[in-house]
């Protein structure tokens, strides 16, 4: 925490003036741009932190200013070839690593993290980071410590759908990076956060890898990771198969009027993932997904 007098210094308190923290996305969009793609395509940017660009800080506008002017970095083999690397410079550096080991508690005395207990093993440690949800963290290993409590108050960002299709013909109009917007956007977010519901005509993403790295799908095939946003886990929606099925069957018919036609004909492979297997996997609290 910084001293109140750093906190209270007249350049951060103009800094903070200067980002209008009370301004929505949407309202600094409506000062530029008149046009609703334009607005839409910057509009997206606040779901990279799972929030509604009617409801998010300004401030988020940012993140259009950092990709378009300083460019952003793609990696060869995927995201996951960074966690590869990581792996291999800490076994080279001599780091242990322990695999499906699930951690019941974090064990503290007189205040202090001394470790972590894995069943009835205890591994003694002088500084513990946890790389978890923090609802998921406090509530799960320190549920009697004050920020447990705090953190049940917060809101939570949205979660996703993501449907992973390989697919044995490809379509020319695809790119890398391919986003399909609904006529009313609105919608999508009243849904999602109001009503806790996927909405009836979402925003499609599709990445298709292999137009980069061809070697990534068949011999003139494609493969598709088709994510739309969805609410986190609540008792309003139910994610069994009867909802999985129903969510292809939406994304297909939208996926036809945008012109990518006969897609279930050309699937080989597919794979879904839902806010329910996100929390199961990887222990986040109601699942939230950013993308």
């Amino acid at each position: 925490m910084y001293p109140l007098t750093t906190q209270l210094s007249p350049s951060l308190i103009k800094d903070f003036i200067k980002i209008k923290p009370f301004k929505t996305l949407a309202s600094l969009l409506d000062d530029y741009f008149e046009h609703p793609y334009t607005k839409k395509m910057f509009l997206r940017y606040a779901t990279y932190v799972g929030s509604s660009p009617y409801q998010s800080p300004m401030i988020f506008a940012m993140m259009a200013h950092l990709e378009g002017s300083q460019g952003i970095w793609g990696v060869r083999g995927g995201t996951y070839a960074i966690v590869d690397a990581f792996v291999r410079l800490a076994e080279e550096l001599g780091v242990v690593i322990k695999y499906n080991q699930n951690v019941t508690k974090i064990r503290k005395k007189h205040d202090r993290v001394i470790g972590v207990e894995v069943g009835d093993i205890f591994y003694d440690s002088d500084v513990v980071i946890v790389n978890a949800d923090a609802l998921t963290a406090y509530q799960t290993f320190m549920s009697h410590h004050p920020l447990s409590y705090a953190l049940r108050k917060k809101d939570v960002s949205l979660s996703g759908f993501v449907w992973l299709v390989g697919i044995n013909q490809t379509y020319d109009v695809l790119k890398h990076h391919n986003v399909f917007f609904p006529v009313d956007y609105t919608q999508e977010f009243e849904a999602i956060f109001d009503d806790l519901d996927v909405p009836e005509t979402p925003t499609i993403y599709i990445c298709q890898s292999s137009v980069s790295e061809p070697e990534r799908a068949t011999p003139g095939g494609g493969n598709l990771f088709i994510l739309i946003n969805a609410p986190h886990l609540s008792d309003k929606l139910v994610w069994n198969e009867a909802t999985i099925h129903g969510m292809k069957r939406r994304i297909i018919q939208q996926l036809e009027h945008f012109g990518l036609v006969q897609l279930e004909e050309r699937i080989e492979e597919e794979f879904f993932y839902t806010p329910k297997d996100l929390m199961e996997r990887t222990a986040a609290y109601k699942a939230p997904f950013t993308v």
